[in-house]
């Protein structure tokens, strides 16, 4: 099941999950390995031009200016939780991907993902891949994969009213800011932002940027291969 909330996990999955054949056949995934090199807490000064007290604003534009170089595409953000789907309505061509659940966490729950302006994938919180959600409804009444991430907000609209539907929308969370898209002022309400950059060879740094009433405050971070 794709997760939002751990990106260090995300990508440690992809790059360095080993697969094997055993005697009967069956394909065998190796949990990864994760080795960390070198951790380290920043309170003063700043990394990689992300100063300490500097407002998310400026933080953001930072990150938006050092994206190419450390490619990353998109950062997480903690906290980024709603109750009401309408607050989310201008928000959601910022994120890549925009989860819905009852309050109280849920198989059920609905992971929907954007690559490019357009949704990519969907999954339920079981694991199940979907092609298409609601699946028992027509096209015009449900989010299928490759369509335009414009047209998402308002059949999820739709999708509230039905009564089937509507206590996944007690949570509504976008947890993956896309990097290229303009800044959203609910970031700084956040208390964590963090993002994963890939190095030389098999080596990642994990950079948590910890904010105080919408200013840096403190990173940490830590480098693993």
């Amino acid at each position: 099941m794709r997760k939002i909330y751990a990106v260090i996990l995300m990508v440690v999955a992809v790059t360095s999950a080993c697969k094997k054949e055993n005697a009967g056949n069956e394909i065998i995934v190796d949990p990864p390995v994760i080795r960390i090199i070198s951790k380290d807490t920043i309170t003063t000064g700043a990394f990689w031009g992300l100063a300490i007290g500097q407002t998310a604003t400026n933080i953001y534009a930072t990150l938006q200016a050092m994206q190419p170089e450390k490619k990353m595409s998109e950062i997480g953000i903690v906290g980024n939780v709603f109750d009401q789907l309408e607050r989310v309505e201008n928000r959601l061509p910022l994120y890549k991907s925009i989860l819905l659940d009852h309050a109280v966490g849920s198989s059920a729950g609905i992971q929907i993902y954007f690559t490019n302006d357009k949704v990519s994938s969907i999954y339920t919180n079981n694991g199940a891949k979907l092609n298409r959600w609601p699946g028992n409804t027509g096209n015009e009444a449900s989010i299928t994969t490759g369509e335009a991430i414009s047209g998402v907000y308002a059949k999820l609209y739709n999708i509230r009213k039905n009564p089937g539907f509507t206590a996944l929308f007690e949570r509504v969370s976008m947890f993956s800011k896309d990097i290229v898209k303009p800044y959203d002022d609910l970031m700084a309400q956040s208390p964590e932002w963090y993002f994963v950059s890939p190095g030389e060879g098999k080596r990642y740094t994990q950079v948590q940027m910890k904010f105080t009433a919408g200013k840096l405050t403190a990173i940490y971070v830590t480098v693993f291969e």
